[in-house]
């Protein structure tokens, strides 16, 4: 696992999330696949160790590119949110939800358990339903701002 992009991001070359050979993850902002780092290092992983991270389409958005190229931050929050979802709703259907469940980094263990409960069960209810609307934001964004994005496979 390559984790150096994160840690010094500014310049680097482009690299693919993940490896021709699927042997290789590199957690970074070139090939950004979460708004936030830390959820890649940990689903990823998953997908990694069950043989599954070539085979899903995520989406992987060169961040750094985009940071420098949107005028506003609300596009890059958006973008990074949308992005988050997006790919969530496709490891969700592939690694189940025992592993969301064990998940540390879940912001909505800040609320008490009806607000997660409620908000669990609308992700689960809408996520699939929403994958293309998202999938087509983020084509719009990434065109409108001429930054590199898409499944990597």
């Amino acid at each position: 696992m390559n984790c150096t992009g994160y840690l010094l991001h500014t310049g680097t070359p482009y690299e693919p999330y993940v490896s021709p050979s699927g042997s290789v993850l590199s957690i970074q902002t070139r090939s950004a696949t979460f708004g936030f780092l830390s959820f890649a290092g940990y689903f990823l992983t998953h997908l990694m160790f069950r043989d599954k991270l070539r085979e899903l389409p995520l989406y992987a958005v060169d961040g750094d590119n985009l940071r420098t190229k949107t005028a506003t931050a609300a596009a890059l929050t958006y973008g990074a949110l949308t992005l988050h979802l997006y790919n969530l709703s496709l490891i969700y259907d592939a690694l189940g939800p025992s592993v969301f469940l064990h998940c540390g980094l879940d912001f909505d263990r800040w609320y008490p358990i009806h607000r997660r409960v409620n908000d669990t069960a609308h992700f689960i209810r809408t996520h699939r339903r929403d994958q293309e609307h998202n999938r087509q934001t983020l084509d719009t964004l990434c065109g409108r701002f001429d930054v590199r994005c898409g499944p990597v496979i």
